[in-house]
């Protein structure tokens, strides 16, 4: 999934449609919608702190880091979830 794919996915199907359902609120609340935004914004920046600290661990230990990517992708995600 592209950043873009991922953040839409994110806030729309993981926040948004099941925060609306189980509150039975209308499906185009825009107060939902901002806070489903800040739920995955949420979630994306522990995603990026985890990557991180996961990376310093393996530095430390000397094991080639290939996932530097990674935590470039979750931060692109949440640029998308601001645009959103």
């Amino acid at each position: 999934m592209t950043p873009a794919e991922k953040a839409k996915w994110l806030v729309n199907d993981c926040y948004y449609q099941p925060i609306t359902i189980y509150l039975n609120v209308n499906n185009n609340s825009v107060t939902m919608w901002d806070y489903a935004k800040r739920c995955a914004t949420i979630a994306v920046d522990e995603l990026i702190v985890s990557t991180w600290s996961w990376d310093w661990y393996k530095r430390q230990k000397y094991i080639d880091v290939q996932d530097e990517l990674k935590s470039d992708y979750w931060k692109q995600v949440k640029e998308e979830i601001e645009k959103l």
